[in-house]
């Protein structure tokens, strides 16, 4: 319902063939997967990750876990490691985070995922929210966007200087929904209210 295009982008990776309920299935799973994986790079215990304080770090680790993977979806279709097309993961990619935003209270580490996610796209109008429709406008543009934000949070456990009160701020000023985003989500929570 929420995307103008749903139906058509999906319809050939899911309806079209007779596994479509378990191609569904082993998509979700997938990158459910690689969040999960994404949690290993800079883990927990690594000097990087040490620097940023215990309680920023409980949030950034979730950002990075779920940001980290979502710009390598180009490259695992091309390399047949992802069936289905860049269109059809963007849109499942967003959806995902759609969900989180959706679901989740703000200043819940799942919330400030969906948020930093979402907020770059839709300043830079890769994502347009329009007539209670989003749009992916450019799905090369959008996975660019989302690689940008994944090297922005590298650097950020990377840099020597970054500590306990810098995380703190970054989560302040990356994780909070911006204007237009702040519109999708109002837009959300009363479709989840009236159903």
């Amino acid at each position: 319902r929420l995307f103008r295009d749903q139906q058509k982008i999906f319809f050939n990776l899911f309806v079209q063939n007779p596994w479509s309920a378990l191609a569904f299935f082993l998509a979700s799973v997938f990158a459910l997967s690689l969040h999960e994986f994404g949690h290993a790079s800079l883990p927990d215990d690594s000097s990087e990750a040490k620097r940023l304080g215990r309680k920023p770090l409980t949030k950034i680790d979730e950002v990075k876990a779920d940001i980290v993977y979502r710009p390598l979806i180009p490259s695992m279709i091309e390399k047949g490691v992802l069936e289905g097309t860049k269109d059809q993961w963007a849109v499942a990619s967003l959806g995902s985070a759609l969900q989180d935003l959706r679901s989740h209270p703000a200043g819940d580490p799942y919330y400030h995922t969906a948020v930093y996610s979402l907020n770059d796209c839709l300043e830079r109008e890769v994502v347009r929210f329009e007539n209670d429709k989003l749009t992916i406008t450019d799905t090369e543009a959008y996975y660019e966007v989302l690689k940008n934000a994944a090297l922005e949070l590298i650097q950020l456990y990377e840099n020597p200087s970054t500590t306990e009160t810098k995380a703190t701020h970054w989560i302040r000023e990356r994780c909070q929904p911006n204007e237009k985003l702040a519109q999708v989500e109002t837009f959300l929570k009363e479709q989840a209210a009236s159903t």
